[in-house]
C-alpha cells in the first residue's frame, strides 16, 4: 500500500531558522507549467555520474517543482522543517531506478518521520526510438522491451506527466514524486544522471551524494544513520566470502536484421549466505566495422567500458545483458568473450562467449536512427576527423551536423553540403565527442569519435 504524504500549509511556508545557510540562487519553475509547454533540447552527457552535478559539501540552489497533481515542492520550505531531505532522481525507462524502488520504499518506511524523502522525475534514460542522452545512440534495452516499457522522449511537459502517471500505476512507490520542469533545470544542475541521489542537511548542504542511488559500496541507510546518529563509516570494504553461479537465460547467439540491437541474457546468482564480489571483464571482442557492444549489469555501461566489479548480496541474483549494436547497412556476425571471477575465491570463475548475427532482408527498407560511429575515421583522430555519411541520410540540402563534448555542450554546428564531412579539431581538447545528424530537425543518426 502506497504511503500518503501530507504537509500543512504552515509547514510549506515556515521561514528559515537562524542556523540555516542561504541557498544558492533559484533554479526551478516559478509556477505550475502548462502541459503544452515544450521540453527544451536535452544535450548528450557521456561523462561520469559521480563527477556530474553537486558534490558533498556543496550548498544546493533553491528550487520549486510540482507533483503530477500540481502540488508544489519548494526545497527551502521543506528544509525549514529542520529535517534532512533525501532526493532520488528517477525515470520510468531506467531499469536501474525501477530496481531500486524496494530500497527506496524501505527507507521511507524506516525514516518517514525523520527524513523528507522524494523522487524527482527527469529525462528518460532509455527512450524507445529516440537517442539516449547518456549513450548518444538508441539504447531502449532488453529490460524495457521485455517489460513493454516503450516510451519516446516526451516533447511536452504534458507527455512527461503521462509517463509519470503510467509509472505510478505500475510501481508502488512510497515517496512522493515531483516532476522536473520543461527546461530540465533540476536535471541540468543536480544531474545530468538517470538515478543519482542526494542527502541534504537542513542547512542546505549535501552530506551524501550517490552517482547511482544505493549502488554498493554506497549505502543510503548508512548515510542517513551517520547523519542522524553519528555513525562513522558508510563505505563497505568488501571482503565477502560468497560464491556465485552463472546460467544463460537466452541462447548464446542472438539473431536479427542489420541495425537491430541484439541481446544475450544471463543470470548471476549468489548461492551462499554471504555477499559475493565479482569481477566482470570483456576479454575479447570480434565484431564487424560499424558494430559496438556494451555490458548491462547493475547499470548499463558505455561501449568503451571493458571492466567492472559488482557485489551480489546473499541469496540474491543479478541479470547480465550483452548488447550488440549492429551496423544498419551491412549484415555480419560478432562475438564477445566475457570473464566472471570471484574476487575472493580463485576457483569460482568462468568465461562465456556470446554471439550476434544479422541477415539482410531483401525488399525491406526501414528508416532508423543509425549509429554512425563506424563511419568516422581515423579513430582516434589527430587534427581532423572524417565522416562519410550514408547516402540514404543525405537526401536534401537541409542536413545538419552537431558535435557535443563529454559534458553535453555543443561545440560544433554546421550545415552539410556533401556526404563527406571534415570535423576539424581546432581548439578542442583531447577526448571523447558525440555527434548527431539531423535532416530538417529530424534526428537520423548519431555516433562517437575521439580526438587524441
Amino acid at each position: 500500500m502506497r504511503l500518503i504524504f501530507t504537509f500543512s500549509l504552515f509547514s510549506l511556508f515556515i521561514s528559515f531558522t537562524s542556523g540555516q545557510s542561504i541557498l544558492k540562487p533559484f533554479i526551478g519553475v516559478d509556477s505550475l507549467p502548462d502541459p503544452s509547454e515544450p521540453i527544451c533540447t536535452i544535450p548528450l552527457y557521456l561523462g561520469s555520474f559521480f563527477d556530474s552535478g553537486l558534490q558533498e559539501g556543496d550548498t544546493i540552489p533553491d528550487f520549486k517543482l510540482y507533483s503530477p497533481d500540481g502540488n508544489p515542492f519548494h526545497i527551502s520550505s521543506f528544509l525549514s522543517l529542520d529535517k534532512p531531505v533525501l532526493i532520488v532522481n528517477g525515470n520510468y525507462t531506467c531499469p536501474v531506478f525501477r530496481g531500486k524502488v524496494p530500497a527506496l520504499n524501505n527507507l521511507v518506511s524506516k525514516y518517514a518521520n525523520e527524513v523528507t524523502i522524494c523522487v524527482i522525475y527527469t529525462v528518460e534514460a532509455h527512450p524507445d526510438i529516440d537517442i539516449s542522452p547518456y549513450f548518444g545512440y538508441v539504447n531502449t534495452g532488453s529490460p524495457n522491451e521485455n517489460a513493454g516499457i516503450l516510451y519516446r522522449q516526451p516533447v511536452t511537459y504534458g507527455e512527461r506527466l503521462d509517463i509519470v502517471s503510467d509509472m505510478l500505476n505500475d510501481l508502488d512507490i512510497y515517496a512522493p514524486v515531483f516532476v522536473d520542469g520543461p527546461c530540465n533545470n533540476w536535471w541540468s544542475v543536480f544531474g545530468p544522471a538517470p538515478n543519482n541521489a542526494y542527502l541534504i542537511s537542513p542547512e542546505g548542504i549535501v552530506v551524501a551524494k550517490h552517482g547511482w542511488f544505493n549502488r554498493a559500496p554506497d549505502n543510503m541507510e548508512c548515510d542517513i544513520e551517520n547523519f542522524l546518529n553519528g555513525n562513522t563509516d558508510c563505505v563497505s570494504s568488501g571482503g565477502s566470502n560468497g560464491k556465485f553461479s552463472f546460467r544463460l537465460l537466452s541462447d548464446s547467439i542472438a539473431n536479427g536484421s542489420p541495425g537491430d540491437v541484439l541481446y544475450v541474457e544471463a543470470l548471476l546468482e549468489n548461492t551462499t549466505s554471504d555477499p559475493v564480489d565479482i569481477e566482470i571483464k570483456r576479454l575479447a571482442e570480434n565484431v564487424p566495422a560499424g558494430w559496438s557492444t556494451s555490458m548491462c549489469i547493475d547499470i548499463c555501461y558505455a561501449t568503451t567500458v571493458d571492466y567492472t566489479t559488482i557485489q551480489i548480496p546473499a541469496g540474491e541474483t543479478q541479470l547480465f545483458i550483452m548488447d550488440f549494436f549492429t551496423d544498419p547497412v551491412t549484415a555480419g556476425n560478432g562475438m564477445v568473450q566475457i570473464g566472471f571471477r570471484n574476487l575472493n575465491d580463485s576457483n569460482n570463475k568462468l568465461t562465456q562467449r556470446m554471439y550476434a548475427s544479422t541477415e539482410k532482408l531483401s525488399g525491406v527498407s526501414t528508416i532508423k536512427i543509425q549509429d554512425l560511429s563506424g563511419y568516422v575515421y581515423p579513430q582516434p583522430a589527430a587534427d581532423v576527423a572524417y565522416l562519410n555519411i550514408p547516402e540514404a541520410l543525405h537526401s536534401s540540402n537541409d542536413v545538419e551536423l552537431r558535435v557535443f563534448d563529454i559534458h553535453g555542450k555543443m561545440v560544433r554546428q554546421m550545415s552539410i553540403q556533401s556526404e563527406n564531412v571534415e570535423i576539424k579539431r581546432g581548439a578542442l581538447p583531447a577526448g571523447l565527442f558525440a555527434f548527431q545528424i539531423l535532416n530538417k530537425g529530424q534526428l537520423l543518426g548519431s555516433g562517437k569519435f575521439i580526438f587524441e
